[in-house]
């Protein structure tokens, strides 16, 4: 799954259902 998504870039913070790293 890629992490390239805007969606984290907004939201910045550590979510369980985006696999985001630490």
């Amino acid at each position: 799954m890629t992490v390239c998504r805007g969606s984290i870039h907004s939201q910045h913070r550590h979510s369980p259902e985006l696999n985001i790293r630490p």
